[in-house]
């Protein structure tokens, strides 16, 4: 990788990253080409959200992995405040305990739960619920300028 110049399109989360983990693996030179400024597209408009409660065991890996990730950039990028899923079919519910014994199998902390605890949640039609406190939210603009700062 040394003495290469490598030029990365777009300074969002995604340009940002591999920037970042291309100087970390001894990239002497990493060009961020974007129109606007870090950040300013797609990624400063993103919600952040960050779950690990997926269907199949390379998608929660990834996710998992991701949340260590956050984790690791400090204070104020990632929130932990958890995700609830809610089944309204039988069949819902059914899938939602799939995905959870697959989860749980990789490690992930996700619990079947009451839905009714939440308050002003109208569960009449609710047939069950998981929740993972672990997963949360992120600052997508923060995260990019973050991996940014470090790749420099």
């Amino acid at each position: 990788m040394a003495g290469k110049r490598v030029v990365v399109a777009g300074a969002g989360v995604v340009g940002a990253s591999i920037a970042y983990h291309l100087a970390e693996r001894g990239a002497d030179e990493v060009v961020l080409a974007e129109a606007g400024t870090v950040a300013s597209g797609a990624t400063g408009k993103a919600l952040g959200g960050v779950r690990q409660q997926f269907s199949s065991a390379p998608e929660v890996r990834l996710a998992q992995e991701s949340v260590a990730f956050f984790r690791s950039l400090g204070t104020g990028l990632f929130t932990p405040v958890g995700y609830l899923f809610l089944a309204t079919t039988e069949d819902g519910l059914r899938r939602l305990e799939e995905r959870r014994e697959v989860q749980r199998a990789l490690g992930v902390p996700v619990e079947a739960v009451d839905p009714s605890h939440v308050a002003g949640l109208a569960v009449d039609d609710v047939h069950g619920a998981v929740f993972c406190a672990e997963d949360g939210t992120a600052d997508p603009a923060g995260i990019t300028r973050e991996l940014v700062r470090r790749a420099v």
